[in-house]
């Protein structure tokens, strides 16, 4: 029972690679036999981590008791810590759309149209597949830990965020919405 949670994350992983190669959704501009290699890489390296993890106690300090107020300005700093975290974490993801709506209006300046956005997206980088791998598309790789945390935290922190913020996680959503969103 105890190794129940990573067995059942090792079948998803292995489920999504299966219909990676496999599936309804055709995947361009990948070697699959890499992508297993990593996959399978990642997996023996978390069960190596979840063995070692097993297998040493760590015995960790009895924190003292706090009071109540205490606890509170803790709290409180950390609420305020999480905040500026989300404010961040939706300018980054902001930035990132930003430079691929940048980079398809250097390569296709007619592409202004919004409501052609995401056809021109497409049409952009997946017909010229030397043009795939660009700085924006790197980006958007790279911060897509950012983008996903300003959508959950962002929408958690809705109430709380000035207005400004809210327009950006809007046009945040509204893009991952369209299918954009990796």
């Amino acid at each position: 029972m105890k190794s129940l949670p990573i067995k059942m994350f090792t079948i998803y992983i292995l489920t999504t690679l299966f219909l990676s190669f496999f599936g309804p959704m055709k995947y361009y501009n990948y070697d699959k036999l890499l992508v297993f290699l990593y996959v399978i890489g990642f997996l023996f390296c978390l069960y190596l981590g979840y063995a070692i993890a097993n297998r040493y106690k760590i015995v960790l300090k009895k924190k003292p008791q706090l009071s109540h107020d205490a606890t509170m300005v803790i709290a409180h700093k950390n609420q305020k810590k999480i905040k500026k975290f989300v404010r961040i974490t939706i300018l980054i993801a902001f930035f990132s759309i930003f430079l691929e709506f940048f980079e398809i209006l250097i390569k296709n300046p007619a592409a202004f149209s919004l409501s052609n956005m995401a056809g021109n997206y497409f049409e952009i980088n997946l017909e010229n597949s030397s043009s795939f791998y660009s700085i924006p598309i790197l980006f958007r790789f790279l911060t897509g830990f950012f983008r996903n945390a300003s959508i959950i935290l962002g929408i958690y922190y809705w109430r709380t965020l000035k207005k400004s913020y809210k327009v950006i996680l809007l046009t945040q959503l509204s893009q991952s919405k369209n299918g954009c969103e990796t």
